[in-house]
């Protein structure tokens, strides 16, 4: 059976993130799925976003990788307004795996 967690709209706040890792853990949830606004805003939005992708997000997304967790997110309207993010932008739309490669989630 398919246990999914879905958020939306922590823009970059990494108490969301950890506490969001932490119901995965407690309730034994092996998918993530982040429904947009993932990144943080910031006066130089690229660089803000772009370093937050590097030292926190991919981090974190190793942890819940070793952890046996997927995650799955969808860039909304505050993320990524540049192609130039990190290498996450892509011009087709659809879940995107942060671990680098599209894909589809079984069961939706």
């Amino acid at each position: 059976m398919l246990r999914l967690l879905y958020v939306t709209d922590l823009h970059g706040w990494p108490g969301g993130y950890e506490r969001t890792a932490a119901v995965a853990r407690e309730e034994e949830i092996s998918t993530i799925v982040n429904g947009g606004d993932m990144f943080p805003h910031g006066r130089d939005l690229i660089v803000t976003q772009r370093r937050f992708i590097v030292e926190y997000l991919r981090p974190y997304l190793a942890g819940l990788a070793a952890a046996g967790v997927s995650y799955y997110g969808m860039l909304g309207n505050d993320d990524c307004r540049s192609q130039h993010c990190a290498g996450l932008k892509n011009r087709d739309f659809g879940p995107w795996n942060l671990f680098g490669i599209w894909c589809s989630v079984p069961g939706i």
